[in-house]
């Protein structure tokens, strides 16, 4: 059975086209496309909007002109010129031998009909969870036929057209779905060409060779999507700064399409698009200390969308908070604490219009993954917030009470995000759900609770002590769990750091002699064992120089930057999916320390510069 699309059918037709061909037959080949090599799901997943460029098809000109024939000549211009054809026919056949070699490549890469429908049933409960997730691909009884059905039509179709920005569009959203993969799927599925994680970079390797040429006829939204796939999937991975990149190329093609004009934008997919992509700007940018590149804006809603929902609204307002915390940073010399209490009295207004129920104890095997995943999401960015406002002022708590308030929001809300991160893992599904991202943000509460713990700013009680401590240990386990579930090098360095120096902490301290790494959003930290220790006193004390009596003594070194919270990323490199160890570079600048002393048995003291 054969169906016959025109580009401009709407979403309708196609939608009606694509169910009645699939219940007629649903092992259709992905040769069954219409006739203009569009794939059947081109309206049905993505708008075909494209920017207006020049009407001119041949550049019949160029024959008689002179630097066009130097250029043509010296084959900078194209490789093979067909004078019968005009310039841009020649292009337009380089253009599309291009695109059968990366088809040619993917269609090498891709898992069989069998292993595709596999894949996809292993990973539809976690589609929700990716941005720009289309309703046709959430189950309904009205749809009739499975959405695995119509997922796995629609990566087929689009990889056998001769759309790039469609085909680099699939094979994202296909890296997604390997990505998810349980563990034990990935380590006995044989038809994979390399190890999934290897694959999933060849795809966005792929992927991006198809966006260049996607961008030769002009931007697409195929393409913006495209983009925000690669950022979640990097996201997903602990790559920060590859996700920026990306997001910031789909900044950029969205604002050519136009799609930042609000007034102008009347289709509820456009401003989704671009409500995404500058949400993500928003977030990212924070977290890696950059200038974001959009300014703030109102949510845009569409009559027909039927307003935005709750949560919708509340992403939307974290995002501008965003903004504005990332612009206090950017400008810190000039920073004044009553900066920092207006941006608090806003996240505060934020807590105000979560519902009351959401702060309730979580009740997570009664609500969908999806929605239980938003939610609780949008309460850890909440604490980060709290966190992020407050933090350039905790070291001032030392001698100043004026900042006092800081440093107890900057406790309780890290609190508060490490018991909202394990109630997540808790879900049926929770700890299943891979963001090393989220899995970060979470052992970075643990180090603010470690580090006010170590540096004794407060005279704790033992008790009260080694109920934070607590605390600690608990996120330690979940972190192991996460990263033992979902090979997560993230979460397994988290945990270790945080080990290490709960050990230090209590005396039985047992890592490297000297443990040295620049932790991400963090600092430096350095810990050196009694051992080492009392190695370096005797040897100087041979050295005949007068030194005292060495005692079985070590230290941990923990120095950061108040604003500027992210060296490690300073180079390019410095992913969160990195050895933490091997970001080491003395010509970092601190603002702040604090030295502590153990023995092999009982700690001694702190020192804070």
């Amino acid at each position: 059975m054969k169906v016959e699309f025109s580009t401009s059918a709407t979403f309708d037709d196609a939608e009606h086209m694509l169910i009645e061909r699939l219940r007629a037959d649903p092992n259709s080949s992905p040769s069954q496309v219409g006739g203009n090599g569009y794939p059947v799901l081109d309206s049905f997943i993505s708008s075909p909007r494209k920017a207006e460029h020049s009407g001119v098809d041949d550049l019949q000109w160029s024959h008689n002109a002179p630097l066009i024939d130097l250029i043509r000549g010296s084959s900078l211009l194209v490789d093979e010129y067909d004078i019968s054809k005009g310039l841009l026919g020649s292009i337009r056949d380089t253009n599309h031998d291009h695109l059968e070699f990366h088809k040619k490549r993917i269609a090498e890469m891709l898992p069989n009909s069998a292993d595709l429908l596999q894949i996809l049933q292993c990973t539809q409960r976690f589609w929700v969870l990716w941005p720009l997730h289309p309703a046709q691909l959430t189950s309904s009884k009205e749809l009739g036929i499975s959405v695995v059905t119509v997922a796995k039509s629609f990566v087929e179709e689009a990889i056998a057209s001769n759309n790039p920005g469609f085909i680099a569009k699939a094979i994202m959203w296909l890296a997604l779905c390997i990505q998810q993969l349980p563990k034990d799927y990935r380590e006995q599925n044989r038809s994979f060409p390399f190890p999934a994680k290897k694959l999933v970079s060849a795809y966005m390797d792929e992927s991006d060779a198809l966006l260049d040429l996607d961008m030769r006829s002009g931007p697409s939204c195929a393409g913006v999507e495209c983009l925000v796939l690669q950022a979640k999937c990097c996201v997903n991975m602990g790559r920060p700064r590859q996700a920026w990149s990306a997001i910031r190329r789909a900044l950029h093609t969205a604002i050519l399409l136009g799609l930042h004009r609000a007034a102008d934008v009347t289709e509820t997919k456009d401003i989704d698009i671009w409500e995404t992509v500058w949400r993500y700007d928003m977030q990212l940018s924070l977290i890696l200390g950059f200038p974001h590149a959009a300014s703030g804006q109102r949510l845009v809603t569409t009559k027909s969308s039927g307003g935005s929902s709750v949560e919708a609204k509340l992403m939307h307002r974290i995002s501008v908070i965003c903004g504005q915390i990332n612009a206090r940073n950017q400008d810190y010399n000039d920073a004044t604490y009553s900066v920092t209490i207006r941006l608090d009295d806003e996240v505060e207004d934020i807590r105000l219009a979560f519902p009351p129920q959401w702060w309730l104890p979580s009740t997570s095997d009664s609500l969908p993954l999806g929605l239980f995943v938003v939610r609780q999401t949008l309460k850890l960015y909440f604490h980060q917030l709290k966190q992020l406002i407050h933090l350039p002022w905790v070291t001032k708590a030392i001698t100043d009470k004026k900042y006092s308030y800081s440093r107890s929001s900057v406790l309780e809300a890290a609190e508060s995000l490490i018991s909202c991160y394990r109630d997540m893992k808790r879900h049926p599904d929770g700890l299943s759900v891979m963001c090393f991202l989220l899995d970060f943000h979470a052992f970075s509460s643990g180090m603010v609770l470690a580090t006010d713990l170590i540096s004794q700013q407060a005279t704790w009680s033992v008790a009260m002590e080694e109920q934070k401590w607590a605390i600690v240990l608990g996120l330690i386990a979940e972190l192991r769990q996460v990263s033992r579930t979902v090979e997560c090098v993230v979460a397994d360095q988290g945990a270790q750091v945080l080990q290490y120096l709960y050990d230090a902490r209590h005396g039985i301290y047992s890592g490297p002699d000297i443990y040295e790494a620049i932790v991400p959003c963090f600092g430096k930290v350095r810990i050196q064992g009694p051992s080492q220790q009392l190695a370096q006193a005797q040897a100087r004390t041979t050295m005949g120089l007068n030194y005292s009596s060495p005692h079985n003594q070590g230290t941990v070194e923990l120095s950061s930057n108040m604003f500027n919270l992210d060296p490690s990323l300073n180079n390019t490199s410095g992913e969160l999916d990195a050895d933490w160890t091997s970001f080491l570079d003395d010509s970092i600048v601190y603002d702040w320390k604090t030295v502590f002393s153990f023995n092999a048995g009982s700690s001694v003291g702190t020192t804070i510069e």
